[in-house]
């Protein structure tokens, strides 16, 4: 088995996945604001300037690009209960509600994955989709 192909073909699957769900919910999403709408949704206290960071791009780049998520409904601003000065971004109900045929599929599949594999290779399976992850996200060294 290719690993590489196998990679490409999980990858175009859930790309496919998103925009399936984009034309059905709302149509009027580009591919970068579903790729903001990831980052907020998976990072941990996500603020712009964790964002503008990550993506290595200004902050009032990505201030006017979550301004624009945020008139649209989509990302809400809420303020830190431990700094007060801090907004930190999160992902609008409605955009859960959109996102829950994508879990229910995804929920599906792996379901069926622990069905079909032994725990120990799901588990290891899971180790290795994390260093995987990790290892996409690392900077230059």
């Amino acid at each position: 088995m290719d690993l590489r192909r196998s990679f490409f073909n999980m990858y175009h699957a859930i790309s496919w996945m998103e925009f399936q769900t984009n034309v059905r919910h709302s149509g009027d999403m580009s591919y970068r604001d579903i790729m903001y709408i990831n980052l907020i949704m998976f990072m941990d206290n996500c603020t712009v300037s964790k964002l503008a960071d990550m993506l290595n791009i200004s902050k009032p780049a990505v201030t006017v690009r979550v301004n624009q998520l945020i008139e649209k409904g989509i990302v809400i601003k809420q303020k830190s209960k431990l700094d007060e000065r801090v907004n930190i971004l999160m992902i609008s109900p409605k955009v859960y509600t959109t996102y829950g045929d994508e879990d229910r599929r995804i929920n599906h599949a792996l379901a069926k994955l622990c069905e079909e594999y032994p725990p120990e290779d799901v588990d290891r399976f899971a180790e290795m989709l994390n260093s995987l992850s990790e290892n996409l996200v690392k900077k230059d060294e």
